[in-house]
């Protein structure tokens, strides 16, 4: 599950770095008819994206396996975003092909990190104790 966490962490820094900071920023992409219309907005969220990046590259990436709880971070940062991509696909705000996409992955990855979390705490707390080291060292 390690693994297949850092994978989904790779994959969501190169959404991130693709789709969020050089699409907002250059308006292109599948957010190129957004972030030319809002551009100030593009440039605010491509901001909060680079923050969200750093987040997972500094935070979250080196310390999952020992502190499974650093992975609810992104999970809840892609449920907001979720829940926002929800109400676009109710509203109507959008063709539904520009909409359905975003909330796809979104689903997906928070529902990655939620199950990743449960599994690697459970799987520290099956660990047997070591003397002198904190739980998860071992592995």
């Amino acid at each position: 599950m390690r693994r297949f966490v850092q994978v989904t962490l790779a994959i969501n820094l190169v959404l991130v770095a693709l789709i969020d900071l050089v699409g907002y920023v250059a308006h292109v992409g599948p957010v190129a008819r957004v972030a030319a219309t809002e551009p100030i907005l593009a440039r605010q969220y491509a901001a909060a994206a680079f923050g969200y990046g750093v987040l997972l590259l500094v935070f979250v990436w080196p310390r999952f396996r020992r502190e499974p709880a650093w992975l609810l971070v992104p999970a809840v940062f892609l449920i907001a975003l979720w829940l926002d991509a929800v109400y676009e696909l109710a509203a109507g705000t959008g063709p539904v092909g520009d909409n359905l996409p975003s909330t796809i992955v979104r689903a997906v990855l928070a529902a990655i990190y939620v199950a990743g979390y449960l599994a690697l705490r459970r799987a520290i707390q099956d660990q047997p104790a070591i003397p002198g080291q904190p739980l998860g060292a071992s592995r």
